[in-house]
């Protein structure tokens, strides 16, 4: 079985390779570190052919191997040689790599295998197509081995290889001469080892806080093997996902391959998803966010005070100023979704301390809402592009054509979402109830009647009577982005829509045209910009089909919920190791058929990964209410045990079944699942 593209994940290090483990030359391939590729080119060969890759794939996140043969030649039949790459990224960064070439030709065999290895050097950017990538630099002899040396902006990168044996270098080539009885083998031993600067090692007490994260998490218990291979992959996802910034706090990176960084809005989500499993995920991200929160206006970065971060970079091109994105603020809802955050997280662990070293910052993100926020004075939150190198459309649907009119035409800013206006409401009533906490009684009331003006102008002008649902923007003239999209289910979940409309909105999101069968589509299918291959006019993202199904339920539509629930569920039977990918394609589901990989999609991806979690929190009715956790299944609950859910009250056990839960204090028993 081939799986197409490999990735490795350690850290800010991760490797992409093809399914024989070569890095290829002019692809989007190589070994990767702190946003920068130190490898572009890693070719194996014997007696200068290419191997027959005979399955390949990853046990574990930092961990690939690769089974391999010879093709046919003059001299030896195909299959008379096997070569197995094992390949493993180690807590520091380094790649390592052990090559065993075996003959089963049944008699003495010589060859010669060449390494093909060189490295641009390339930013992160350029490595995804976004600028022009220079030539491959030739590994030089050095002391200890080898040593690739590239110059970019002035900045010198280095790494250092150690071969056992040494090779012979040709160019660009490095030749071993191999020779082998019947049944002998020949081990080439490698290390990739980057400078410095790419050094990701984490303290130990950070180590153990990685591993003891996923010891912490709830143990679930159930015959149900779909959702329990779900989770269990979650888990490690999440797990393999989480950055060691410089003062040791972990945050879940957003995704791989090509958002091995912090973002935002992604860290913020992913922390909502998963306050089931505990509170770390969403308190780091509240921790590293606010360090970054923009103090400044800096129209060159999209910043502006009290703006939450969109991407932060450390690659040549953003540290050298030619890109905006060492710190990039081009992001409309990650400053409301730090408030929503907040109150949620406060609601589940009523810890105090941290709402007291939050606080600030949230009230630093609401100003920004009043007042930089609100381009226009509508009282809408709107985004416009003010960075040359920025992104055009600022909300989670954040390619260029996301934002589109029914029949087809590209709507023009500045742009006011319909789920940043719910977010700010949601915002809006999250401050309040912190300051209730803290006895501003009178500040809170002031939130809760601004949260009900807007409220009441948002139903007036993002209604379409014509669709039964809510439009998916405002444009620049303030004229109705009228295609039907995924984002008005955001509406629900965060809960600025009328207890009158919910039901409506559901009925038309779960249309055919909206639903394919393996969950809600980003746009719908009858409108003008649609395609099943669209990143976010046609697509299926997790996610976003969690948030919706956690909407449905908060205006107590079950019946919808469950169905999208079942659907994601059923759809990540179909991926390798039950692991949901960051989208997949729109395609309609057909009898016997399967959800359709879309080609550059995130996996693992962190909310993607997350929103496991959270359709098991939504599928249990699972929430904290009154200071307590409180749990109300759907009839799709499968009978199950979530052992240890750390709630306001301390750690519960909670045991449930169709229409029927059972909460009591964690007993500590061994674990499984």
């Amino acid at each position: 079985m081939l799986t197409g593209q490999i990735t490795q994940l350690r850290g800010s290090s991760f490797v992409v390779s093809d399914e024989r483990g070569d890095l290829n030359p002019g692809s989007a391939e190589g070994f990767f570190c702190a946003d920068t590729r130190y490898l572009d080119r890693l070719v194996l060969r014997l007696s200068g052919r290419r191997l027959v890759a005979l399955r390949s794939g990853t046990a574990m996140a930092d961990r690939a191997l690769f089974y391999l043969t010879n093709q046919a030649s003059r001299t030896l039949p195909a299959g008379a040689l096997t070569v197995v790459r094992e390949r493993w990224l180690d807590q520091v960064g380094r790649l390592h790599e052990k090559i065993e070439v075996a003959n089963y030709a049944g008699r003495p065999v010589r060859t010669r295998l060449t390494l093909e290895l060189g490295s641009d050097f390339a930013d992160i950017f350029e490595a995804r197509g976004k600028g022009v990538v220079g030539k491959s630099v030739a590994p030089q002899p050095s002391r200890d081995g080898l040593q690739l040396t590239g110059v970019r902006d002035g900045a010198v990168s280095r790494l250092s290889i150690t071969s056992r044996p040494r090779p012979r270098l040709m160019g660009l080539r490095a030749a071993y001469p191999v020779a082998l009885a019947p049944g002998g083998c020949f081990t080439l031993l490698l290390s990739f080892e980057p400078d410095r600067r790419c050094r990701t090692a984490m303290a130990p007490s950070a180590r153990r806080a990685a591993h003891g994260w996923v010891e912490a998490a709830p143990r679930l218990v159930t015959a149900d093997h779909r959702l329990l291979a779900a989770y269990v992959r979650s888990l490690s996802d999440l797990a393999s996902l989480r950055l060691a910034l410089a003062d040791h706090r972990q945050i879940p990176a957003a995704g791989l391959p090509w958002f091995v960084a912090v973002f935002g809005r992604d860290a913020l989500v992913t922390g909502f998803e998963t306050l089931v499993l505990g509170p770390e995920l969403a308190a780091a991200a509240l921790d590293a966010l606010a360090a970054y929160q923009a103090r400044a206006d800096e129209p060159g970065r999209d910043a502006e005070p009290g703006k939450i971060p969109h991407e932060v970079r450390v690659g040549v091109l953003a540290t050298s100023g030619r890109l905006p994105h060492a710190r990039y603020y081009g992001s409309v809802d990650a400053t409301p979704l730090y408030v929503v955050l907040l109150a949620e997280l406060f609601r589940w662990t009523r810890d105090r301390a941290l709402l007291a070293r939050h606080l600030p910052t949230a009230e630093a993100a609401l100003a920004w809402i009043e007042h930089s926020g609100d381009l226009d004075g509508d009282g809408f939150v709107e985004y416009r592009r003010r960075a040359p190198e920025g992104l055009r459309n600022q909300g989670w649907k954040d390619s260029d054509d996301a934002i589109r009119f029914a029949d087809g035409r590209v709507a023009e800013g500045p742009i006011a979402l319909c789920e940043v206006q719910a977010y700010v409401h949601a915002a809006r009533l999250a401050i309040a109830e912190l300051y209730e906490a803290v006895g501003r009684g009178t500040e809170a009331q002031r939130q809760r009647a601004e949260a009900e003006l807007l409220r009441r102008r948002f139903e007036d002008a993002f209604w379409l009577p014509e669709e039964g649902t809510y439009a998916l923007a405002l444009d620049g003239a303030k004229r109705r982005v009228d295609a039907v999209a995924s984002n008005a289910g955001h509406c629900l979940w965060a809960g600025i829509a009328s207890p009158e409309r919910a039901s409506s909105v559901a009925e038309r999101l779960l249309a055919p045209d909206m639903f394919s069968g393996w969950g809600i589509r980003t746009m719908a299918a009858s409108a003008g910009g649609y395609s099943p291959v669209s990143y976010h006019c046609g697509s299926v993202w997790p996610h976003d089909n969690a948030m919706i199904a956690a909407g449905f339920r908060r205006y107590g539509l079950d019946a919808a919920a469950e169905r999208v629930v079942v659907a994601l569920l059923e759809a990540s039977d179909h991926f390798p190791g039950h692991r949901l990918p960051e989208l997949f394609c729109g395609f309609e589901r057909r009898e016997g058929g399967f959800p359709v990989d879309y080609p550059a999609a995130c996996s693992p991806q962190a909310w993607a990964a997350a929103a496991v979690p959270y359709l098991l929190q939504t599928l249990l009715g699972l929430r904290p209410a009154d200071g307590r956790l409180v749990a109300a299944p759907l009839a799709a609950t499968p009978r199950l045990e979530l052992r240890g859910v750390r709630g306001p009250e301390g750690a519960v056990d909670l045991r449930a079944e169709a229409r029927r839960a059972e909460l009591s204090p964690a007993t500590g028993l061994p674990r499984a699942g």
